[in-house]
């Protein structure tokens, strides 16, 4: 028995160092993309600076930041990553490339958190969780470049996700029948008030959370027939304040106004409108993560099929089969169903784009990594095959990974060039420019075409305010600088 016990003991170490120095690895390479990212788009007009200046001192600095965020909140967007976006935008770049790093790094852990609820960490699972986890997001994340490196994007579904994630996480494991709150008088007062702030994280996405909730109190109360704890009506309450306080805010009005005009939207959206949209959101969905329904699908008929195969021993290939259904897969097919709300939800917006499914794909990651562990668990044959599949889906990514540096590094280097021509023209006393376009000619998976900083035959009036011009045109002549 002691002998029994050391060797999971040494399982446990060896496990644990494996998967820390995988999450280093990952931060690493996280970080370094980050710091090799430039300003794109909106992050010109995100700032409560330009190029030029900055706070006097640190008072200075809040004042300047909050205003910027009272500003934006009442003129366009009240969403919590845009503030965020702000504040980040204000600061040292450093600042946000490792803070996003960490949070690229997290949200990669939360799949293995949501997979396999519990109170403690099995670091086995967790690196193999960890491994696929980053190999599925960088080879077949349609929106990889929008999400995990756009500063603005970053702070908009990246954080905005993961902190509603986080946020969730406590009312999961209650469906999953493990309280992690349970006598933690301070944590509970910090997740109720987390709640109101994830509240106004994403329009489509918080649906599901308080979808998740209400399922969950049914579930508690009426299944399990227990009392429904005191933090799960309160933290629902302020999660909810925070979605009506986004939902009704003047801005979140104005900018559904502007984008129904520049659509030519000029009915109002009623029932019928709404569920003709759906057919074509999800068409949209498929189409953009289309490796994660394959895979969703070979895995869901591979676990069905050896359900249904019943209690039997093969012996030519040593598996042995389980017939009954775990609990844990109908839990994660209910919380895949539950999040495909977030995708519904999308048909009462005037449009959408590939990135407001980033929730939904979080959880079908989940579903995933649960259905592709819990198949290859069956046997030590399998599990071995399995490693080296794991392990060799990493070539693939390692290209990838070196395609996403070059592509990113090359429109760094354009950026620095554009920055230092049109700083030092402004600092000559001149208020107009010119510059060519950026070529666009990369995939915009990994990054973002510029198109937000174009204004017919010169640039947007703030991209050229950033840099403290009047106007900067574009120059005819496309040949890159």
């Amino acid at each position: 028995m002691r002998m029994f016990e050391n060797i999971k003991k040494l399982l446990y170490k060896k496990f644990f160092i494996i998967y820390s120095l995988w999450i280093i690895l990952c931060f690493f390479l996280f970080l370094i993309i980050n710091r090799i990212t430039p300003l794109i788009g909106e992050d010109y007009t995100l700032t409560a600076y330009n190029y030029f200046t900055g706070p006097e001192n640190i008072l200075s600095f809040f004042k300047d930041v909050f205003n910027r965020i009272i500003i934006q909140s009442q003129g366009w967007n009240v969403r919590l990553g845009e503030q965020l976006s702000i504040l980040f935008g204000s600061m040292n770049p450093v600042v946000f490339d490792i803070s996003n790093a960490i949070v690229s790094v997290l949200f990669i852990h939360l799949i293995y958190m949501y997979a396999f609820p519990s109170k403690t960490t099995d670091y086995g699972k967790a690196a193999i969780c960890g491994i696929l986890s980053f190999a599925l997001i960088l080879l077949f994340q349609p929106v990889i470049g929008e999400v995990f490196f756009w500063r603005t994007g970053s702070t908009n579904f990246l954080w905005g996700v993961t902190i509603l994630l986080i946020f969730t996480l406590p009312i999961y494991y209650v469906f999953c029948g493990i309280d992690i709150l349970s006598g933690r008088k301070i944590t509970i007062i910090l997740h109720t008030l987390t709640g109101f702030f994830a509240g106004f994280t994403n329009e489509n996405t918080v649906i599901s959370t308080i979808a998740l909730y209400a399922v969950t109190i049914i579930f508690v109360c009426f299944i399990k027939r227990e009392r429904i704890k005191f933090w799960m009506v309160t933290s629902f309450g302020t999660l909810f304040l925070g979605f009506l306080y986004m939902l009704f805010a003047p801005s979140t009005a104005h900018r559904v106004s502007f984008y129904r005009e520049i659509l030519g939207i000029t009915s109002n959206f009623n029932i019928e409108t709404i569920l003709s949209r759906i057919p074509i959101i999800w068409i949209g969905l498929i189409k953009n993560y289309l490796v994660y329904f394959l895979l969703l699908f070979v895995l869901f008929i591979a676990f069905l099929v050896f359900q249904a195969i019943g209690k039997t021993t093969r012996e030519k290939t040593g598996l042995t089969i389980n017939y009954s259904m775990p609990y844990c897969f109908i839990r994660n097919t209910v919380l895949l169903l539950i999040s495909s709300l977030s995708v519904t939800a999308m048909a009462a917006s005037p449009y959408y784009v590939p990135r407001a499914f980033f929730g939904f794909s979080f959880f079908m990651l989940v579903t995933i990594i649960y259905c592709f562990y819990h198949l290859i668990n069956r046997n030590k044959k399998l599990f071995k095959i399995a490693v080296i599949i794991t392990s060799l889906i990493l070539i693939p990514a390692a290209f990838e990974y070196s395609r996403i540096y070059s592509t990113h590094s090359h429109y760094n280097d354009f950026v620095k060039k554009r920055a230092e021509y049109l700083t030092s023209t402004a600092d000559g006393g001149q208020t107009s420019a010119e510059y060519v376009r950026y070529d666009n000619k990369h995939d915009a998976r990994i990054l973002m075409h510029e198109w937000w900083i174009y204004d017919g035959d010169r640039f947007d009036n703030r991209f050229s305010g950033y840099y403290g011009l009047d106007c900067i045109f574009i120059k005819i002549d496309n040949t890159q600088e």
